[in-house]
């Protein structure tokens, strides 16, 4: 779905994702658990955060 509305193409990667993310190999990642320590240290800028508490 993001693909389509965004206009881009994403792949699914495995492996080290967060090494190549603050690497800047990749542009962006979906993950959990959350990254807060890097978003708290300002390695890394979230876009979206969900949550179950709402």
């Amino acid at each position: 779905m993001l693909n389509y509305i965004a206009g881009i193409k994403t792949v699914s990667i495995a492996g080290p994702a967060l090494t190549d993310l603050l690497a800047g190999n990749i542009d962006f990642l979906f993950t959990t658990p959350p990254l807060i320590q890097h978003i708290e240290a300002g390695t890394i800028k979230p876009l979206v955060v969900t949550s179950k508490n709402g």
